[in-house]
């Protein structure tokens, strides 16, 4: 405005030179209005971009060069977006569209915006794309914004699951596999519920009805105990041999093992439980296989050590992780998630368990060596390696 004032004759010159230059985009422009005829939203955006630079009637008044120069970065913003590599917005709201009728964005879901543009084929940078996608839905009535965040969620109430019915028919499964066997006790509350990534009062609810069931018997502040008859059919203990076996098949092609690829599995899946996001379902197959994959190579350093440095707690820790990585997934998206974060957690306590004993086991060796036994059998030979858990994800 200041130039404006001193020099007007220059700052004319300059707005015409700026005029010429936006003029050669908008034809262009008017080529992206036509093919955005399925998008109600996108075509308002080219729409005002190509109204805040179009020279006004004779009769209009003129806008400011600087009003003027904003409207040209907008237009070219524009231009510069639909040159990027991926789907227009009208296919965008075509595919969330079909994802959220089938189910797989259920009522109440979140709509994460950078998972969509990924899986859109979109890069980072057109997220825009998305956002006018679901604006087109949100006019449809399928999608609605939160005022305070401005995230978009599925129109309609979340369906809120029955949590202790989901736990019970967890533990009903691992009762029937043989993990917990007849006459043996469960962890208390409060352990149990780590394991299952769960609230204590759900799991402290989820064990009265497998009581009324007459599964357990269970008194609150006391471990559960596995009736000796029970109404359900169930397997014997699973063998960790065949565990291992079984687990072998599941994990194909390269798994990256390394300490820090585990750890960040693990956090990754339990952190979508804790916030119910519903990742991509390759992203919760590959996270799914590098746990299973992580489970194997614990379950191959146990297999590696001597029965009598296993206690049954660790046993049965084994038996739970192994059924977990092999059980049949279930249906329910949310579920999925659920049953990821426990076996991300049993690998965790796996880990705790091997790196126990790896010490113990090089406690036992040093003392071998210190005292230069001669008689009876050692729990543990001094030829033994150091460190057999190095490179297995452990720390």
């Amino acid at each position: 405005m200041d130039a404006e004032l001193r020099d007007p004759a220059g700052a004319t010159a300059e707005r015409q030179s700026a005029q010429d230059l936006v003029e050669l985009w908008l034809s262009l422009a008017e080529d992206r209005l036509r093919e955005a005829a399925d998008s109600p939203s996108d075509q308002a955006r080219w729409r005002e971009a190509i109204q805040a630079v179009t020279p006004p009637e004779e009769s209009a008044t003129e806008p400011s060069f600087v009003t003027f120069l904003s409207g040209a970065r907008v237009l070219l913003h524009c231009l510069l977006d639909a040159e990027r590599p991926g789907p227009p917005v009208g296919a965008i709201a075509d595919r969330v569209r079909k994802l959220i009728k089938d189910g797989e964005y259920p009522a109440g879901a979140w709509l994460p915006v950078g998972r969509i543009a990924a899986e859109s084929g979109c890069l980072t940078a057109s997220v825009e794309r998305v956002h006018l996608a679901l604006r087109d839905l949100e006019a449809e009535g399928l999608v609605t914004f939160s005022p305070s965040s401005g995230r978009a969620r599925v129109v309609g109430e979340a369906r809120k699951p029955d949590r202790p019915a989901q736990i019970a028919g967890w533990l009903r499964v691992l009762i029937r596999a043989g993990v917990y066997p007849p006459y043996s006790e469960l962890p208390t509350s409060q352990p149990l519920a780590r394991g299952l990534v769960a609230k204590v009062q759900d799991v402290s609810a989820a064990l009265h009805g497998l009581a009324a069931e007459e599964i357990l018997n269970y008194r609150r502040g006391r471990r559960p105990l596995v009736k000796p008859w029970l109404p359900i059919d169930v397997a014997p203990p699973p063998e960790i041999a065949d565990l291992a076996q079984e687990m072998r098949g599941l994990v194909t092609g390269e798994v990256d093992l390394s300490s820090a690829n585990v750890r960040m599995t693990c956090h990754r899946a339990r952190v979508w439980w804790h916030s119910r996001l519903t990742p991509a379902p390759d992203q919760l197959e590959d996270t799914f296989r590098t746990l299973v994959g992580a489970a194997l190579d614990l379950f191959e350093f146990f297999l590696e050590t001597r029965d009598s440095c296993q206690d049954a707690d660790t046993v049965t820790l084994l038996r739970r992780t192994g059924v977990t990585a092999l059980a049949k997934m279930p249906d329910d998206a949310q579920e999925r998630v659920w049953r990821t974060a426990c076996l991300a957690v049993a690998v965790l306590e796996v880990q705790v368990a091997a790196t126990a004993l790896a010490r113990r086991r090089e406690f036992i060796r040093r003392a071998w060596t210190a005292t230069d036994a001669t008689a009876g059998p050692a729990l543990c030979p001094p030829d033994a390696p150091v460190n057999e858990i190095d490179g297995r994800g452990i720390s």
